[in-house]
């Protein structure tokens, strides 16, 4: 089944959550804006592929858009090819999916400047990562690897 998940989207997510946390805790992170979009969706784009990464072998395919994500155009499409056991719901792991990449870009965009709330973003990632896992009947955890072409 294909999955497509749109960049802009996620960032939605992205800066709702970061301008919840900027405006609820009295020790702020930064408030991440419209400002850091671009920023932001290359965050997505890498967010995606370890995703892909994580998930194989129920990755079939896995397409990182192009780097046109203006809403405009209408190219924020990031897809992927999932082979989904039977009785598994294809919108929540999406919604899962989409969690996975929001928190994976929290993560990152605050490592340097918040690490504790960094850490945050990052448990979370694992924790929809596992869930998502689970869901496709993998195991717990993998290790990618890449085999060249000679071999």
């Amino acid at each position: 089944m294909t999955f497509s998940l749109s960049i802009n989207v996620i960032l939605t997510q992205v800066l709702a959550e970061a301008a919840l946390r900027h405006h609820l805790k009295t020790d702020r992170p930064a408030l991440l804006t419209l400002d850091h979009r671009e920023a932001l969706a290359t965050l997505a784009r890498g967010a995606f592929g370890m995703i892909c990464l994580a998930l194989i072998p129920a990755i079939t395919g896995c397409s990182l858009g192009t780097d046109d994500a203006s809403p405009v155009t209408g190219h924020d499409l990031l897809q992927a090819d999932i082979d989904i056991p039977p009785g598994t719901s294809p919108v929540a792991l999406r919604l899962l999916l989409e969690h996975a990449m929001a928190s994976h870009i929290l993560a990152e965009a605050y490592s340097g400047t918040d690490p504790h709330l960094s850490d945050t973003f990052r448990q979370e990632y694992d924790t929809a990562l596992r869930s998502a896992r689970s869901a496709l009947t993998l195991p717990a955890a993998t290790d990618a690897t890449i085999q060249p072409a000679w071999l």
